[in-house]
């Protein structure tokens, strides 16, 4: 019936083990932090678990869109209405329009207009060597902050979050 693989793709490390009084003192910075973050995934299901992992790691608010297009146009309203994310996760397949292509808008916004560009995370479940390598680049026109392979494990996660928000 078919064969099944796992493979395992080198990223930029930020893997950090913590205690759990470390933890619970990283996700207190998290909340002091009051973080909004934009959750972007076709997939209903994976939206829900990573804006779960989210919200138990302290971020204060996190609101999702079902595609790039759609993420482009709740980023730019947050910050037109002055209250923009400070975290964007970004699925890379999806359908209207790609996270690459997302990020790029979002990050050509940033530039232009003298923006803190918020942290990003791109995450798939399909991408080579040589794709990671491109997302993780900061000379690209949409800059990625972490790369997350599917299935988003929470302690991963935490461990990004607290390398840029629980200092």
């Amino acid at each position: 019936k078919g064969s099944s693989f796992v493979v395992c793709i080198p990223t930029r490390s930020c893997a950090i083990h913590y205690s759990q009084s470390s933890m619970e003192m990283i996700i207190q910075k998290i909340k002091e932090k009051k973080l909004r973050a934009l959750v972007v995934d076709d997939d209903r299901a994976n939206l829900k678990v990573i804006m779960n992992y989210l919200l138990q790691a302290g971020v204060a608010e996190v609101q999702t869109a079902r595609d790039g297009l759609e993420a482009s146009v709740k980023y730019l309203k947050a910050i037109h209405d002055k209250k923009p994310f400070q975290l964007v996760t970004m699925d890379f397949n999806m359908e209207v329009m790609n996270g690459k292509e997302a990020l790029r808008i979002i990050r050509k916004y940033e530039r232009e207009n003298d923006i803190d560009p918020c942290i990003a995370f791109m995450i798939s479940g399909i991408s080579t060597d040589k794709d990671v390598d491109e997302y993780l680049d900061p000379k690209t026109e949409y800059k990625v902050h972490y790369y997350l392979r599917k299935p988003v494990i929470y302690t991963r996660l935490i461990e990004c979050l607290a390398n840029e928000f629980g200092k």
